[in-house]
């Protein structure tokens, strides 16, 4: 097992997830935002923002698409 710094959010991150075939990493945050990542560069290759509370439940496993493209969130005031 290994373990990276994904260097991005600004905040606390709340929660994470890996996608089924286990390259993408969701995580969602008290910065407003979630982030998609690709778990083997350790690179940001997404990024949801627009909310306006912090994003909080925590990225269930069909949230990732394939492509990593199109994460689901939900804020905490949602």
């Amino acid at each position: 097992m290994s373990c990276r710094l994904l260097s991005g959010h600004t905040d606390i991150v709340l929660a994470l997830d890996v996608s089924a075939d286990g390259h993408w990493i969701g995580s969602a945050s008290k910065d407003l935002c979630a982030r998609v990542w690709d778990a083997v560069t350790a690179k940001c290759v997404a990024k949801c923002a627009g909310h306006v509370e912090a994003v909080g439940e925590p990225l269930p496993p069909h949230a990732l698409a394939p492509d990593a493209r199109a994460p689901r969130t939900r804020a905490l005031n949602a």
